[in-house]
């Protein structure tokens, strides 16, 4: 459980700086932290089976919502250039009547 932990924080680490095959790496080892709490069930089972449900929900992030990140950051970055362009469409506002 200590090497899971470990390699868990590792992947954790690898997956905030973008790397696709860390993503793998953290579906495993969260994998494989759910099994160990499975097999802890007999001696802990309300706790285990809580863990367990932590690590399935992990799993299911890093694979639904894994590849997510760069569209998000992609799509940010576009609309902040944008933001910072000067539009070619710009109206005097004075001259406008408000009714």
């Amino acid at each position: 459980m200590f090497g899971l932990g470990i390699a868990g924080v590792v992947s954790g680490l690898a997956i905030l700086s973008g790397s696709e095959c860390a993503r793998w790496l953290g579906v495993t080892v969260a994998g494989l932290g759910a099994l160990g709490q499975l097999l802890f069930a007999q001696a802990y089972p309300l706790w285990s089976l809580v863990i367990a449900a932590v690590y399935f929900l992990a799993i299911y992030g890093l694979l639904a919502h894994g590849g997510e990140e760069r569209t998000v950051l992609t799509s940010s970055l576009s609309e902040s250039r944008e933001a910072i362009e000067p539009q070619s469409d710009v109206t005097d506002m004075s001259s406008r009547r408000v009714a």
